[in-house]
């Protein structure tokens, strides 16, 4: 599997935001040390620490996608997502420090590393202000790409760019007749059939690619800006060129199958206690089974079952499968809790370790559902060519899908993953799952 980040594109301001922290933490740590021991620090790996601990949780709080500027506090919203960050960060690090040194270094200590964080908290909070305030004040530019191809190809990508907003002003227009210079006026081309152009319009375009016009297909286009791939831009082209192979074998392949292991035993034992509680009141609940399982599709359209804390009453199902609702009545007050925190979904690491699933991957659809969904979604079957998943793209960037429309625009999402899966995106889907699950968000349905 070759790295590719087209997701990276529209990421610039989170990395320059994190970048940012980052240097203010390594600058107030050699003041502050010089300040509190009279010398200028070495590399100290716990401070390591404690930077990636500031950054990723300041990520998955929320701190460096605040809401916009227009918002009712705003800023007293961004002042508590820095505290909490602070505290958590705080707790953390001394935890961690407690359990494999058993005794505070000097770097431990309340009379450095209670001032340094109040700094940083401080630094922190005023740039992250004034950060956003610049990015605002500097206004957001409006990318023209101009599209050659069908009216409805038009139609199809300006619908697709409502479906999934970016943080480029996207404008997609068709050019007015047969005017070559409508290429000069374009920040980018999106061609829909190269063997449509006219001989003119070919030389035109090729002199406008050779100044650094950028020219995508409708495919690449919607991976690029969109992070997804609509299977309705599929051709069978793609598929017998290569476009969807993947490697079953290699060092990267390894890597995430023994991460997947080691991972999902730590989590098995580190979250056991929560799943015991949950489990003691379900029963409690209403004296019913604690677990319940469901046939999945996995690896291959190979069948196998999972299992998860029971969240809807016992007779959930007595007329069969059917797709969660909004306010589903069968959810019950404390399954609505589970699923909302995740914790429902635990008992599935013991699938991860034992191989059928991976910790990310498509997530695993019902037999009686993937019936219907192939037979109404073209290339539907595509997503069971990786191992499914705990989460995925698709739970990260897409609402609970409850209908035949939220699968097919959740499989844009996997079939993006199909094509640029790698442990980058990997880890970013990771850190997108605990910002959804401290959120309490994309459990449930939303309409």
């Amino acid at each position: 599997m070759a790295v590719s980040l087209p997701w990276l594109v529209n990421r610039r301001r989170l990395f320059l935001a994190g970048l940012l922290d980052a240097v203010i933490i390594t600058v107030l740590f050699v003041i502050t040390h010089w300040w509190r021991f009279g010398v200028l620090p070495g590399f100290q790996l716990p401070m390591t620490w404690l930077l990636e601990l500031w950054v990723v949780l300041s990520y998955v709080v929320g701190r460096y996608t605040p809401p916009p500027s227009a918002a009712p506090f705003a800023p007293l919203a961004a002042l508590g997502g820095t505290g909490i960050v602070t505290v958590l960060t705080g707790l953390l690090y001394l935890g961690y420090n407690w359990f494999v040194q058993k005794a505070l270094g000097q770097l431990d200590t309340r009379s450095f590393l209670l001032p340094l964080l109040l700094w940083i908290a401080l630094a922190s909070y005023g740039a992250q202000v004034l950060f956003t305030r610049l990015l605002v004040a500097r206004g957001q530019k409006t990318l023209r790409w101009l599209v050659l191809g069908s009216a409805a190809l038009v139609e199809q990508l300006q619908l697709n760019s409502r479906l999934r907003p970016t943080q480029v002003a996207l404008a997609l227009d068709a050019p007015a007749g047969n005017s070559i210079d409508v290429f000069e006026a374009c920040d980018g081309v999106v061609i829909d059939d190269v063997s449509r152009l006219t001989a003119e319009h070919k030389q035109a375009l090729l002199e406008a690619m050779a100044g650094g016009l950028p020219v995508l297909s409708s495919s690449a286009w919607c991976e690029t800006f969109l992070q997804r791939l609509p299977p309705s831009l599929i051709s069978e082209d793609d598929l017998f060129h290569g476009q969807f192979v993947l490697a079953n074998q290699g060092f990267q392949v390894r890597l995430k199958r023994l991460g997947d292991a080691v991972v999902s035993a730590l989590l098995l034992v580190l979250t056991s206690p929560f799943v015991l509680l949950a489990g003691l009141l379900i029963w409690l609940q209403d004296r019913g089974p604690v677990f319940y399982s469901q046939c999945r599709t996995g690896l291959g359209g190979e069948p196998f079952r999972i299992w998860k804390l029971r969240t809807m009453r016992i007779d959930a199902e007595g007329r069969g499968a059917q797709w969660v609702q909004k306010r589903d009545p069968r959810i019950t007050p404390l399954g609505r809790l589970l699923r909302l925190t995740r914790i429902d979904e635990l008992p599935q690491l013991v699938a991860v370790l034992l191989g059928q699933m991976s910790l990310i991957g498509p997530r695993p659809e019902r037999p009686e559902f993937d019936h219907q969904l192939e037979a109404e979604i073209p290339y539907y079957r595509l997503r069971y060519w990786i191992r499914p998943g705990l989460s995925g793209w698709a739970q990260v960037n897409y609402p609970y899908g409850a209908s035949v429309d939220d699968a097919r625009n959740k499989l844009s999402f996997d079939l993006f993953y199909l094509r640029h899966c790698s442990f980058w995106l990997d880890l970013l889907i990771l850190l997108k799952t605990m910002r959804l699950v401290f959120n309490a968000r994309g459990a449930l349905p939303q309409g």
